[in-house]
């Protein structure tokens, strides 16, 4: 017997979503795509992610002084070079 797949809801208005593909989610009621990069789903809604965009800048540059290069932290979650 396989594990039931996640089920997984709009982050705006909290609709069920719809498989389209493998790595691809449909909100029924907005039209919203959602994907999953790297094995990660991305909810992160465009008005939130503006939130974290000053946290990034600043985490960014103290990752620098440490002499690690910009978007250490991208390639870190994605599993790339740098990875601990």
């Amino acid at each position: 017997m396989s594990a039931p797949s996640p089920r997984f809801a709009c982050p705006r208005c909290h609709s069920a979503l719809s498989s389209l593909a493998a790595d691809e989610l449909l909100c029924p009621d907005e039209g919203s795509l959602y994907r999953r990069e790297a094995g990660i789903w991305r909810f992160l809604l465009p008005e939130r992610a503006a939130a974290f965009e000053r946290f990034t800048r600043e985490y960014e540059t103290v990752r620098r002084g440490e002499g690690l290069p910009r978007g250490h932290h991208a390639r870190t979650r994605a599993g790339g070079a740098g990875s601990p």
